[in-house]
């Protein structure tokens, strides 16, 4: 029952003004792993009549207050004066997230569906947490399309330098995705996430880049680290992403591959989990990783296994 009244919930514009930081961190997640956009969150009673007021024309927005935010007759003169809005109250120590989800499928207003399509031949690159390579991975993929144009945050890191074929584009602010031609082959280095339903909901620069990933991306390239650690992310993140409506499709990358003994443990692992999914395992070979792909590169000798799975990953993805 509550499965089928969450579906008729999906798509709509949310702000939240929650006092409680970790009930306002549950209920973002909630309504954004069900489709929605949270696209505010107000700390304050007064920031939240100040966002109101600067966009009293946008109809479709409903906001989720805490009982404790402020006095029932406050709400109450301000609902009223934003009658174009919808209100729903949620009490934090007795938040109950079907309950929410019922309140929310009740409104009769008709839903706002994210704003961006996919575009067939964007390829986004994200890691878990300390996973190394994500910039190397994805300056690989780049290299083997022609032309296509890498895309990064900006951030005061080293970052190895590119494929001539290719050109980098680096992003301060999202408005650079109204430019986005669907004739041109993207690959974007979009940093770290331990779950995507967390970190999307992130109001931040890193957040809202995941979210673009989201909406925009083909295909993403999830990298973890060959170790524990990563085994442990990759398991969050692949519950986390199931939780999601309509992602893009999504390759699973174990990077770094060893065969010692314990490393034996973690590929053994990593099958398991990734079984019946698209997945990749890339073996450690620094010299490779530092190279980009030739036109001659099949008549040599030393076309690495590291190469042969970069095509392997890459065919077909655009």
């Amino acid at each position: 029952m509550s499965e089928a009244v969450i579906n008729k919930s999906s798509g709509r514009s949310f702000i939240t003004a929650i006092v409680n930081s970790e009930c306002e961190a549950e209920v973002a997640n909630l309504l954004f792993s069900h489709g929605n956009n949270i696209i505010y969150r107000a700390l304050t009673f007064s920031a939240l009549t100040n966002y109101l007021t600067e966009h009293n024309n946008d109809e479709q927005l409903t906001i989720i207050y805490s009982t404790d935010l402020i006095d029932k007759s406050e709400i109450a003169r301000v609902s009223k004066i934003f009658s174009n809005f919808r209100f729903i109250s949620i009490t934090p120590n007795q938040f109950d997230a079907t309950e929410l989800i019922a309140s929310i499928s009740e409104s009769i207003r008709k839903p706002m569906v994210r704003g961006r399509d996919r575009l067939e031949k964007f390829i986004a690159v994200l890691g878990s947490p300390g996973a190394p390579g994500v910039s190397t991975i994805a300056n690989q993929v780049a290299a083997r399309f022609q032309g296509a144009q890498l895309i990064a945050l900006k951030s005061d890191a080293y970052r190895a330098e590119i494929s001539q074929i290719n050109k980098l584009m680096i992003v301060e602010e999202l408005n650079f995705s109204d430019k986005l031609q669907s004739d041109q082959t993207y690959v974007m280095d979009a940093g770290s996430t331990k779950a995507l339903t967390s970190t999307l909901t992130d109001r931040r620069i890193s957040g809202q880049l995941q979210d673009l990933v989201l909406s925009c991306a083909k295909r993403i390239i999830y990298v973890i680290r060959a170790d524990t650690g990563g085994i442990n992310y990759l398991a969050k993140f692949i519950a986390d992403y199931q939780n999601l409506i309509s992602p893009p499709a999504i390759t699973y990358l174990l990077n770094q591959q060893r065969f010692d003994t314990a490393a034996r443990l973690v590929n053994t692992q990593f099958l398991s989990i990734v079984n019946g999914k698209d997945h990749l395992q890339l073996p450690f070979d620094y010299r490779a990783a530092q190279r980009y792909p030739t036109s001659d590169r099949s008549k040599l000798f030393t076309y690495s296994t590291f190469s042969k799975q970069l095509d392997l990953l890459c065919k077909g993805l655009v």
